[in-house]
């Protein structure tokens, strides 16, 4: 027998898990609270030890880390949108939303509370080298970024691949605006609405291509 749901179980941790906001602040307090109810505090310290540096922090495991503010971990899928803070010894916080506004109404809590607002909209500024080493496919699991240059511009098409391929179409093309050296920005509808998407490009190669792309998630060139 077929699978009815659009999300099949198998993929659960992604997008099936049903949780309000307070059950998310119930799970982070007690992997936080030092107790070793959910993960012994040695590994804790290891789940938020730098593990990749990124523009505007670092990668922890399964948490984005920012220098002077909290860990988070934020995620979307068909119309819901959940992003859950914590300070490890201070405090959790977290906001459910579903529908078009739920990003912004998530970035807008951040801002009171921390001080980070959402990506800047795009503002036209050089990109600092030449737009066609950025040309070029750059790929995770399941997904490719194919990012072209024609007619003046840089425009990225998002593929899918295998499973994902089947539960979800790809998005239109955007176009990438460069708002500083190997950082560009692109308005794409994500499963929170519409939302100012940053495009990074890194570790450039001898010839200055960069061998890495990340957006919510990392990419490496193979092509």
């Amino acid at each position: 027998m077929g699978e009815p749901r659009r999300l099949p179980r198998s993929v659960g941790p992604a997008g099936n898990v049903l949780a309000t906001a307070e059950d998310l602040v119930g799970f982070a307090e007690a992997l936080f609270d030092r107790s070793g109810r959910l993960l012994a505090p040695d590994l804790v310290v290891e789940m938020l030890t730098p593990q990749a540096q990124l523009r505007d922090g670092t990668q922890g495991l399964g948490w984005r880390l920012t220098p002077t503010g909290p860990a988070w971990h934020s995620g979307g899928t068909l119309g819901h949108t959940a992003m859950l803070w914590a300070i490890a010894g201070s405090g959790v916080v977290s906001v459910v939303a579903d529908g078009p506004g739920a990003g912004p109404i998530a970035a807008s809590v951040g801002t009171q509370l921390f001080g980070a607002g959402p990506p800047a909209a795009p503002t036209a500024n050089e990109p600092g080298r030449p737009p066609t080493v950025y040309a070029g496919v750059y790929a995770r699991r399941h997904i490719t970024h194919h990012v072209d240059y024609a007619d003046g511009r840089l425009t990225v098409q998002q593929v899918h691949h295998g499973p994902v391929a089947q539960l979800i179409p790809n998005p239109p093309p955007v176009v990438l605006t460069p708002v500083a050296l190997d950082r560009f920005v692109a308005r794409a509808t994500i499963a929170s609405g519409e939302a100012v998407v940053p495009f990074d490009f890194s570790d450039p190669d001898d010839s200055g291509r960069p061998t890495r792309l990340l957006t919510e998630h990392h990419h490496r060139r193979v092509n």
